[in-house]
């Protein structure tokens, strides 16, 4: 999320041994065709990528 301003230099990482990298979430998909809302509504805001 912060990659961007790491790379500017606006932001810094000050504690690199305790800041492990993320390679993002893995999610498990109920099996029935549709599902629920409130599931999607996850869904959607972890895709969620600003520009």
């Amino acid at each position: 999320m912060v990659l961007d301003q790491l790379a500017a230099g606006t932001l810094e990482q000050v504690i690199d041994d305790w800041s492990p990298s993320f390679d993002g979430y893995f999610l498990y998909y109920p099996s029935r065709r549709q599902s629920l809302l409130a599931f999607q509504i996850i869904v959607d805001a972890l895709r969620y990528r600003p520009t």
